[in-house]
This record gives structure tokens, C-alpha cells and sequence, in this order.
């Protein structure tokens, strides 16, 4: 069969399951979107900082009507610095903005961040900045009160996709601009494929497990094109996360670890129809992290076999196999490093409970059986043994069957 009939073919049957997916998430996100106003967790905390508004808990917050709008700063009002007992400098301001859209369009109102109670997270606010307002009803009847949710980050961030866009096709050509189709096709299979069957209750590891492949299947395609090479990092994908699936799952269970340690994990309880699998969500996150490293050494091993055998074509399997390894073993090296630092960097505030040793995190017991940090510590051993298991399993395949296919060019 020609080369363009068998990926014609091979699409031809990928799009049905493409369809099946979006088509079944079309209606959970309309069905379960009435919670979308519930306002967040720092809301609540935010209100303790004002003195003219009595502070509510967040179940009296959810009850109450509010809209969510952006809005830019005109004048800062008041400004007051507080000192607290670490040395912490803060900042807190009153402040009047505009509305720039929804139902306070172009309507002045004030936002009053000056109070007895210091929040950590508080930002530093300047004429002209825009951000993002939450209305809300004063249980006491007070009228309308206003809290600053966050800054309006959209602009930097497209200017950096951007920029980022723009040097891939500049370095990478045809193949950057085919890697940038595929991260946009992963980013959607990741919304709207994969979470959307966990949400809806689906088993999330083999949902997971499946998910991944296909994303690498679709990346590699796109990138490599159709050939056995492909094929071979397909399967060789498609092995190493069953593994690192079931390896996941049993030490996440081992472990007991929840998924509800992270901070995110309370804005979304109550956001769905059915009760959501944290577990299940960590799960699909450590797979979905463990891809993002492995792929690249999956591409790199088979990519090595073969520039191998294009340079002696007479070299035995296990020879090729050997050579390669080294090169294997270096480039896992790196990987491990690369995939530690990465998940390291993520959580510096939860790695320095190693260094503070402060009640309760005084023993190393009590740090290391920290849920968060427990979780990081497997997040980062399961996807390296899934580095390590890569290596071997993308050899061994690339190396027994890419002979074959350097024989018959011979022939």
C-alpha cells in the first residue's frame, strides 16, 4: 500500500475517536457551567482586610449575588505600609478604579485593601493597571463591595507565545511549525478529552494512560511523519506508560495519598455533577508530566539506532543495542535531572519546610509524610523510573526492527 493512502487510513480511523470525545464533553460543559460565578477561596480571605464590612465565611460569600469584571486603576486613595514580626514589609491600598466591561462599564468604584489583618498573597497596585473585580452583595446590607481577584496577565502572556511561536518556525522550519500544531492539538486533547471523561466518572488510569499515548501518538506523526520510526516510538510509548500507570497506582495507593493536598483542589470541589476522582487526578497528572519527559528520550533512542545503522548497516542487533544504550544512559541522566528540577522549582515554598524545621515540621519524619511533599517525592520517582524503563524498551524495539527494514532497502 502506498505511504499516503496508509496515513490517509491512519487518520481516517483516529477521527471518529477525536469526534467521540469532543462531542461527548459538548454538554458537560454547558450542563455543569452554573457554578461558574462561585467566587474563589482568596475572596473570602480578602474580605478579612476590610474594616467597614463585617468578614464572612465563605460559605455566606457563595450565597450571595456577585459578577466577576475587569476593571483599571485611576487613583490610589490611600497607601499604607506594615511591618511584621519576620521583617515583612507589606503594602495595603485603597484604591478607585473603572469598570471595563459587563454591568460597571466605564463606573467608578472603590476598592478598600486597608485593614487589621495582613494577607501574604496581596499585590502592589499602580494607576493604569488593569485586573480582574469580584462584586459582591454585603451579607449586612451594606450595598456593594468590591475585591481585586488578580492582575490582567493575558497581553505578556500572548507576546510571549509569540515570541516563542515565532522562534520555532525560525529554528525549527517545517518541523517547528508541525511541533506547534501538535502542542495545540495536546492542549485540546488535555480540556477537552481527558479531563472531561475523568470528570464524568470514567476510570481515570486507563483513560490516562490512553490519553498520553495518543497525544505522543499525534505528536510524533506530526512531527516525525509516517514511518516505522514513528511506529517504534509509538509502541515504545504505548509500553513504558503502561508500566509507569501501574507503577503510579500502586504507589499513589501504597502512599494513600488523596490528590487533595495541592491548594487547587478546593476551588473545584462542588464545580461538577459527580464527585471528582483526586486521586484519579493525580494519577493522569503524573502520567501526563512523565510523557512530556519521555518522549524525548523514546525520539532520541530510536532516532540514535537508526543513524547507527545508516552508518554500518552490517552491525548484529545487540551491537547496535549496546551503542546505543550509551548513548541512552547519558541522555536519562540528564532527563532525571531535568524532570527533578522541574518539579522542584514548582514547589520551593513546600521544600523549604527542609531547611525551617519549625513545628510541625521539625523531624524529617514529620516533613517527608507531609501529603504535598509525599506527593512531589512520587511524582518525581515514578516519572524517572519511567525515564529509566524508556531507555531500554525504545532500544530494544528500534534495534530489532529497524534491521529488518535496513535489509530489505539493501535487498
Amino acid at each position: 500500500m502506498p505511504k499516503h493512502h496508509k496515513k490517509t487510513l491512519f487518520y481516517l480511523f483516529l477521527l471518529p475517536f477525536l469526534v467521540w470525545g469532543l462531542s461527548i464533553t459538548m454538554p458537560l460543559n454547558a450542563a455543569e457551567n452554573t457554578d461558574a460565578q462561585t467566587p474563589s477561596t482568596s475572596t473570602a480571605i480578602e474580605s478579612a482586610t476590610d474594616p467597614e464590612t463585617q468578614p464572612v465565611s465563605i460559605t455566606e460569600v457563595a450565597a450571595v449575588e456577585q459578577e466577576v469584571f475587569e476593571a483599571r486603576v485611576i487613583e490610589v486613595l490611600e497607601e499604607r505600609e506594615r511591618t511584621q514580626s519576620d521583617g515583612r514589609v507589606s503594602r495595603q491600598q485603597r484604591l478607585e478604579l473603572i469598570g471595563l466591561d459587563g454591568n460597571w462599564k466605564d463606573k467608578n468604584f472603590e476598592f478598600n485593601g486597608i485593614g487589621n489583618i495582613d494577607v501574604v498573597s496581596s499585590n502592589v497596585y499602580k494607576i493604569g493597571d488593569r485586573v480582574l473585580v469580584q462584586r459582591v452583595d454585603d451579607p449586612s446590607g451594606a450595598g456593594d463591595v468590591f475585591y481585586i481577584i488578580e492582575f490582567v496577565r493575558r497581553w505578556p502572556m500572548l507576546v510571549l507565545f509569540l515570541i516563542f511561536f515565532v522562534a520555532a518556525i525560525i529554528v525549527g522550519k517545517t518541523r517547528g511549525f508541525r511541533s506547534m500544531v501538535s502542542l495545540t492539538i495536546s492542549a485540546a486533547f488535555i480540556l477537552y478529552i481527558i479531563l472531561p471523561l475523568i470528570i464524568r466518572g470514567y476510570p481515570p488510569l486507563p483513560i490516562a494512560i490512553a490519553g498520553t499515548v495518543m497525544i505522543f501518538t499525534l505528536m510524533t506523526y506530526l512531527t516525525e511523519g509516517w514511518s516505522r520510526k514513528s511506529h517504534l516510538a509509538s509502541l515504545s510509548m504505548l509500553i513504558t506508560m503502561i508500566l509507569v500507570g501501574l507503577l503510579a497506582w500502586l504507589f499513589t495507593s501504597w502512599t494513600r495519598l488523596t490528590g487533595t493536598a495541592q491548594e487547587e483542589t478546593m476551588f473545584i470541589i462542588g464545580k461538577t455533577a459527580r464527585a471528582i476522582d483526586f486521586t484519579g487526578l493525580l494519577l493522569s497528572g503524573i502520567l501526563l508530566g512523565t510523557m512530556g519527559a519521555v518522549d524525548d528520550i523514546i525520539i532520541g533512542q530510536i532516532e540514535a539506532v537508526a543513524q547507527i545503522y545508516e552508518a554500518n548497516p552490517k552491525l548484529h542487533p545487540i551491537k547496535v543495542g549496546r551503542m546505543s544504550m550509551e548513548v541512552g544512559i547519558a541522555h536519562m541522566g540528564a532527563m532525571t535531572n531535568t524532570l527533578f528540577l522541574a518539579y522542584a522549582s514548582a514547589s520551593l515554598p513546600l521544600l523549604m519546610l527542609f531547611t525551617i524545621r519549625q513545628a510541625p515540621f521539625v523531624t524529617f519524619s514529620q516533613i517527608i509524610n507531609n501529603e504535598q511533599l509525599a506527593t512531589e517525592i512520587v511524582r518525581t520517582l515514578v516519572g524517572s523510573i519511567g525515564l529509566v524503563l524508556a531507555v531500554p524498551i525504545s532500544t530494544y524495539l528500534a534495534a530489532r526492527y529497524l534491521k529488518k527494514k535496513t535489509a530489505l532497502e539493501e535487498a
